[in-house]
């Protein structure tokens, strides 16, 4: 059994990875779960905490393993409740965040199916203070992060079908 006031080690990442950057294609989760498969149990809880605090375990290195889970427990139960989604409002424009998007990028009919992560808005190139830019935080299947104006991009109206122009 861990001690509970042990110290903590420094988690380590795939050199393929940034810190912090999830992946979501499939051989970015097998090279993950092999990495994971040949650490000790104990080197896997310091994996995930370094996870939850998005700190490369600095936190447990300078807390202690017992309080840097009792607060990794407490920040995942706050994400928890607050993440309750809101019902849709009728005639909204904005994707949910986590829906599947077509992205238009600069090459004439080139659309590329990305995820919603969130949103951000500027204001009016004319300084006007009624108008907005609105913008979608995207996420490519490789877990690449990119922007797009609300005008460049189009819900995904079933699997694969390509958006209207």
């Amino acid at each position: 059994m861990t001690d509970p006031n042990a110290t903590c080690t420094l988690a380590t990442t795939l050199p393929d990875r940034a810190p912090g950057q999830s992946s979501t294609s499939q051989a970015g989760d097998a090279r993950r779960l092999a990495y994971l498969a040949g650490l000790t149990p104990e080197a896997m809880l310091h994996e995930l905490l370094a996870v939850m605090h998005g700190d490369g375990g600095h936190y447990c290195a300078a807390h202690g393993l017992a309080k840097a889970v009792a607060d990794a427990e407490s920040k995942w139960h706050a994400l928890a409740s607050a993440s309750t989604p809101l019902e849709p409002v009728v005639g909204d424009v904005l994707p949910p965040v986590n829906s599947r998007v077509w992205a238009h990028y600069a090459r004439p009919n080139e659309w590329r199916e990305q995820t919603v992560v969130g949103y951000y808005v500027w204001p009016d190139l004319s300084g006007s203070s009624r108008v907005h830019r609105v913008f979608l935080r995207l996420r490519d299947d490789e877990g690449w992060p990119s922007a797009r104006m609300l005008l460049d991009v189009q819900r995904v109206p079933g699997n694969k079908e390509e958006p209207h122009a």
